[in-house]
């Protein structure tokens, strides 16, 4: 069974509070843990007691708002994010540390050159 549709009965299952057909996504020594290292379940009795209780909420529904398919493209696009910050930070730092005849230069008042520096490394 692929990852995308043991993904799709679990949310099946959840939204109609099918314990069992919920627990059959699981392996018998499953953990669960609340991210980064919190465990909250070990095993399938523990997990199946956190479920059965979540079960007894009147507005329990869940949504998947995103898949991601392809790990390996993901990882891709996560590092060429992360290149791009980073170059932000230090294209950012050598403007700080440029002279008024530096930035005048490349094109850049003072105020302009501020106004880079300041900016958070994800913004543009």
């Amino acid at each position: 069974m692929s990852p995308e549709a043991v993904v799709q009965r679990q949310l099946e299952a959840y939204n109609s509070r099918n314990i069992d057909a919920l627990l059959a996504t699981y392996a018998e020594d499953a953990q669960m843990f609340e991210h980064p290292a919190t465990l909250l379940a070990n095993g399938a009795v523990s997990i199946r007691e956190r479920f059965l209780t979540r079960f007894q909420e009147s507005n329990l529904h869940a949504t998947l708002l995103n898949r991601v398919v392809n790990l390996t493209q993901m990882v891709r696009r996560s590092v060429v994010l992360l290149n791009r910050w980073w170059r932000r930070v230090e294209d950012r730092n050598r403007l700080s540390i440029m002279s008024e005849r530096e930035l005048r230069d490349i094109g850049l008042s003072h105020q302009e050159a501020d106004c880079e520096i300041r900016k958070l490394f994800w913004r543009e």
